[in-house]
């Protein structure tokens, strides 16, 4: 099993000359998600028609433990990760999570273990990142291409010749016409 917070990695074994270093694991995964369904009425007929808008970012909670002389190091890492406030790339082999490129650290609580100081744990809630570049916006599911948002063009002139044409033929159109 694979878990890695950018250049962190969650769940890894360290072994020197025969003895455990270090020792981080995961556990309590959940995910959570919610899809953006909406219900069009449509007047005349009898049922409706739903409309998928794609998912809201996926929560991802665990909880982590670390083992060893290594640990206070990695929970600053991790802390210092949790306090950037940016996306963070992320990546693991599994399933249900492995589309889920970016998260950011949404909560970060630490446990210690008393009477060990060599241990502790800790709870973590990501939040799925989805940046502007992956073309996921507003407007659905996101079909991995880049989208780079243009205005639309210019209607100034065609208002402008279209008063003008109007206000002739009424003119034209009142007896006695300024002409």
């Amino acid at each position: 099993m694979l878990m890695k917070l950018d250049d962190i990695e969650l769940i890894k074994r360290v072994d020197k000359d025969g003895v455990v270093e270090e020792i981080r694991s995961i556990y309590n995964l959940s995910i959570s998600g919610k899809r953006r369904i909406v219900e069009l009425e449509i007047p005349g007929l009898a049922g409706n028609v739903f409309q998928d808008l794609g998912r809201n970012p996926l929560l991802i909670s665990f909880d982590g433990e670390l083992v060893g002389s290594n640990t206070t190091n990695t929970l600053q890492d991790i802390k210092s990760k949790f306090e950037l406030r940016e996306p963070l790339p992320f990546s693991t082999d599994i399933a249900p999570i492995n589309d889920v490129t970016e998260v950011v650290i949404e909560n970060l609580t630490v446990h210690f273990i008393g009477g060990t100081p060599i241990g502790s744990r800790y709870s973590m809630l990501l939040k799925e990142h989805k940046s502007s570049s992956t073309g996921s916006g507003s407007g659905g599911g996101g079909g991995g291409e880049s989208k780079t948002e243009t205005p639309p063009p210019s209607q100034e002139e065609s208002a402008k010749e279209d008063v003008e044409t109007k206000t002739s033929e009424v003119y034209s159109s009142v007896p006695g016409s300024f002409e």
